[in-house]
């Protein structure tokens, strides 16, 4: 009796572990895409206002676009909100707008990105002062657990505890 109780909370053990591994492994996945896409969303503004811009991804949930672009605050966040859409990126942010010069902050805003694009095309609205700008997402880590199917983990731990 002994025994099984030793060899059942031996595998009660291993299958926690094997559930951290998974959740870990299929949350770093999820973290890279939103990553990868959100750095490409970024890159297609920030190209759209300057031939050498860079974005760096400064936090887990921050990222801060060097562009040295006079284009205006308001350009920077429509055209910020339309690439978010198109790429389907639904999570609100927070965007900030920097005088590149200084790094002082010249607009800031918090958006609801609910996914909504707009087909019209948008001119650049030039300011007389270069500007760069960061990203924010406050709920990202949130976001991508909710992006994590525990459908097929469900069916997995139902088939080793009936078997």
């Amino acid at each position: 009796m002994k025994k099984q109780v030793i060899i059942g909370s031996t595998g009660f053990g291993l299958l926690i572990c094997i559930q951290l591994y998974w959740f870990t492994n299929s949350f770093d996945a999820n973290a890279n895409q939103f990553d990868h896409k959100v750095s490409v969303a970024l890159y297609t503004v920030a190209d759209t206002m300057s031939e050498n811009a860079s974005v760096q991804k400064k936090f887990s949930n921050y990222f801060y676009v060097t562009a040295n672009s006079s284009a205006s605050s308001h350009f920077i966040d429509t055209m910020v909100q339309k690439e978010f859409s198109s790429r389907n990126i639904p999570l609100e942010y927070e965007i900030g707008v920097y005088n590149a010069e200084d790094d002082s902050l010249v607009y800031g805003k918090h958006v609801k990105n609910d996914v909504h694009e707009s087909g019209n095309e948008i001119e650049i609205e030039n300011d007389k002062i270069n500007k760069n700008f960061s990203i924010l997402f406050p709920s990202r880590r949130n976001y991508l657990v909710g992006q994590m199917d525990f459908g097929l983990l469900a069916t997995f731990i139902s088939i080793l505890i009936s078997g």
